[in-house]
């Protein structure tokens, strides 16, 4: 599924889309399974990936912070 999404990002989004994972339910018992295909998948589509966990917060900030920044950069350029 989440490839389909990124597919139509890429295809029906600006050409400089800044994609972004946010890999959430970070916070439940396993969620360490996940871990190296969600960072294959980010490698592979070119997206930053981050953790978070909307439940106890870890990492939304972090999130926003990094979008914000990629946002910034590309206003520079």
């Amino acid at each position: 599924m989440l490839d389909s999404w990124v597919k139509e990002l890429r295809d029906e989004g600006p050409p400089d889309v800044i994609l972004m994972i946010a890999a959430n339910k970070h916070d439940l018992p396993g969620s360490a399974s996940g871990v190296d295909e969600a960072y294959a998948f980010a490698n592979e589509h070119k997206a930053t990936l981050n953790f978070t966990s909307a439940k106890t917060g870890h990492g939304v900030d972090l999130l926003f912070e990094n979008l914000a920044s990629k946002v910034m950069e590309k206003r520079k350029l």
